[in-house]
């Protein structure tokens, strides 16, 4: 299904927003106000006030996200302003939606930063987006979320939402918690976290989590389950800093699928995934190649992600700055997919009245609600390499920076959707016997059953300028230059046969300028304008082959203006904004496997 060609929003956004930061620092006699500094939108990293910034950004820190309580990394940026977030089963794959952006599901305009470096390059993939692959735990000292702005120019160049978030850091004092949390729906989950001082100007932080729970809906077994463990390493230098950090993360969940509130005994807290059918057996390919797997396993990410960053000063005013991640790991789907609205055993049984148990051979009268599910297996093998490098130097009331970002990025796949069979709609239903499409191996509907491989490396330059031409206006601009190159083959069928191949290879130039005016020190007006493009990645291509084959080009070229206005006093930040979005190019939503 054709969403939309192109879109163009005008809307207004006001912001308010309550910061945590204390009006003055406690423990000092004299009275200091103290800054709010933000990383976001700097080429290098190197933080600013944010009253100094031209453009709006959300900083929340630990002590808000305790207070958030978040159910997932996504549900945290339903504080950001002009951010809605949709979950879409459960802790992983939710629905993030951005202001003046088009979308029909998944995350097509967030990018998800760990201390500033692209968790994995590419935005959203069918069934994986970001925020899947990250977990909030003690061990986050702040999130950032940038929304438009220089977003364009820098990182991976994402034109619609970068969210970074920083790992704390030790200090010369050593400091610890432990947390235990619980719930009516019985989780068990501990926290700890850790940080101090190895030796002179070395520091850590450890810490992590482990959880169980049978889930928020009950799924008769403990479906969530998970752990996760980071380490960061920081260096203070005579002329700069090193730092290194990983982040080991085994968490999976139930995948939580709409139900039919029509039928008694289903109501929100129900769950197709249970004992009696969490196991089973699926067919694949021309062969009907038999598989065993275990439906309990759910959505979740098993992988890490590991990276660092050096930044050094010299002694002739340059600086330095080069900050790296790797991310390898699984991000599997498994669940029950209902196809269908519900009917009755009468209706589709053999002998039209009744149906036996699988598991229980129970029979079934012919009045039994049923409904099809289908036995949907994802198995997404993916990894990432990124790594930005700058230079930086002030020269009186102008300041320039040089950089050049590359990203390797891949992603194979294994599905096999559909396979389809008739369950009792009761929670953790069996499925049936005395159903002839129930034994056949391509089940009651369609299946779609795949093999992919994709390999994306891109390359950018870009140059950032800041000038201050007077004490209170600040004019800043920047240009990139990107090229883009995918390779994806895709076997549909597992037969053997490559039904669709890719060879893609353009470049686009981006660009951002804004002018920022402090009023005073808590007040400022900005304006802003850039243009900015979202890539294709491999599901694009797989989705939309004949629009490729046919020459296009699959690029969505972004272009947004915005005024906004910024009140940052002791305990709040206001920003009220006016925005205009232009995006160009095709956006298709359609189910995977289904004919355009």
């Amino acid at each position: 299904m054709k969403f939309n060609k192109a879109k163009s929003t005008l809307a207004c956004a006001i912001t308010l927003a309550l910061s945590s930061h204390a009006a003055f620092a406690q423990e000092q006699a004299q009275e200091t106000k103290v800054e709010r500094i933000v990383v976001s939108g700097t080429p290098t990293g190197v933080g600013i006030r944010k009253i100094d910034a031209g453009y709006a950004v959300t900083n929340i820190d630990s002590q808000q996200i305790i207070k958030l309580s978040p159910k997932s990394t996504a549900d945290l940026f339903k504080a950001v302003p002009g951010v809605w977030v949709e979950s879409s089963g459960g802790e992983s794959g939710a629905n993030v939606f951005v202001r003046g952006f088009p979308g029909g599901g998944d995350a097509p305009f967030l990018t998800l930063s760990i201390e500033g470096s692209p968790v994995y390059p590419a935005p959203t993939l069918s069934f994986l987006e970001n925020s899947s692959l990250f977990r909030i735990d003690e061990t986050i000292e702040t999130m950032e979320a940038l929304r438009g702005g220089p977003n364009p120019v820098l990182s991976n160049g994402q034109p619609g939402l970068t969210t970074n978030f920083r790992l704390k850091r030790g200090s010369e004092d050593t400091e610890g918690l432990f947390k235990y949390t619980t719930s009516d729906y019985d989780l068990q989950r501990v926290d700890a976290v850790m940080s101090g001082e190895i030796t002179d100007d070395l520091y850590f932080m450890v810490g992590g989590y482990v959880k169980s729970s049978p889930g928020i809906r009950d799924a008769g077994f403990t479906s969530e389950k998970g752990s996760q463990f980071t380490i960061n390493i920081t260096k203070d230098l005579d002329n700069g800093e090193l730092n290194f950090y990983t982040r080991q993360t085994d968490d999976h969940g139930a995948w939580y699928l709409p139900t039919p509130l029509n039928i008694e005994g289903i109501d929100a807290g129900y769950t197709q995934l249970g004992t009696l059918n969490r196991q089973a057996t699926i067919f694949t390919g021309p062969d009907a190649q038999a598989h065993d797997i275990d439906l309990g396993d759910g959505r979740g990410w098993d992988g890490h992600v590991s990276g660092g960053s050096i930044k050094l000063e010299f002694d002739n005013g340059w600086q330095f700055s080069d900050r790296f991640n790797i991310t390898k790991g699984d991000a599997n789907t498994f669940g029950l997919v209902p196809s269908g609205s519900a009917t009755t055993v009468g209706d589709v049984a053999d002998n039209g009245q009744t149906a036996f148990g699988a598991v229980t051979n129970t029979e079934y009268a012919s009045d039994t609600p049923i409904q099809q599910l289908g036995r949907w297996v994802v198995l997404k093998e993916i990894s990432s390499f990124t790594n930005d490098l700058a230079f930086s130097k002030q020269f009186d009331d102008l300041s320039a920076t040089f950089g050049y970002y590359t990203a390797s990025t891949s992603a194979n796949d294994w599905w096999s959707l559909g396979n389809t069979t008739y369950h009792v709609l009761e929670a953790g239903g069996e499925s049936l016997t005395g159903i002839e499409c129930n034994q056949s191996t391509d089940g009651c509907d369609f299946n779609y059953d795949i093999s992919s491989t994709g390999d994306a490396r891109t390359n950018a330059f870009y140059i950032t300028t800041q000038y201050k031409f007077a004490d209170d206006f600040t004019l800043d601009a920047g240009i990139r230059h990107e090229n883009h190159e995918v390779e994806y083959s895709v076997d549909e069928g597992l037969d053997g046969i490559i039904t669709k191949a890719v060879n893609y290879d353009e470049s686009k130039t981006s660009w951002t300028t804004g002018i920022n005016y402090s009023i005073n020190d808590d007040m400022g007006v900005f304006a802003r304008v850039n243009r900015g493009y979202k890539m294709p990645y491999f599901d694009d291509f797989r989705d939309n082959f004949s629009a490729y084959e046919g020459g296009e080009k699959l690029i969505k070229e972004v272009t947004q203006g915005e005024f906004g206005y910024k009140l940052i006093s002791d305990s709040t930040d206001f920003y009220a904004t006016l925005f205009v979005n232009e995006v160009k190019g095709d956006t298709f939503v359609r189910r995977p496997g289904v004919p355009a």
